[in-house]
């Protein structure tokens, strides 16, 4: 550690860094055992990715979600699996990907149900194909 000066400028002896200072005496000490040492902010590390879907989980949540829907779906599993996977789930960020997840399967829903001969018409002879025999009236004898 880097050594800094300190002056006892009391008139009684000084006690820093487990040596004494006599008065009126200078002791280079460790900056850590100086009265006037603060320690500069702590520094986070950045984690470096080599996935830019991946950078994403290094945002608060409120960044995050609106990103969600622009992902596909290979990049969409990708990013909640490492969000599961990681140290710190967020439950807010995990019901995002669950809203999302229904997003999508609705949207899935839609393409898949859309079906070209049918579209607009409700029930056109009324029946419903529920009976599609019409004879779920009839009883046997």
């Amino acid at each position: 550690m880097k050594k800094v000066p300190f002056f006892n400028d009391s008139k009684v002896r000084r006690t820093i860094g487990g040596r004494a200072v006599a008065p009126g005496a200078t002791l280079f000490v460790d900056e850590r055992d100086h009265p006037d040492y603060t320690p500069p902010p702590a520094q986070r590390p950045r984690k470096q990715h080599s996935d830019p879907v991946l950078e994403l989980l290094d945002n608060p949540v409120a960044d995050i979600v609106p990103d969600l829907p622009k992902l596909t779906d290979e990049q969409f599993d990708k990013l909640q699996q490492a969000e599961k996977d990681g140290n710190k789930t967020r439950k807010s960020l995990l019901k995002a990907f669950d809203e999302e997840h229904l997003r999508r399967a609705e949207l899935k829903l839609g393409e898949g149900n859309a079906d070209p001969d049918r579209e607009g018409e409700a029930d056109p002879d009324g029946e419903g194909d529920a009976d599609p025999d019409g004879d779920a009236d009839k009883v046997d004898e």
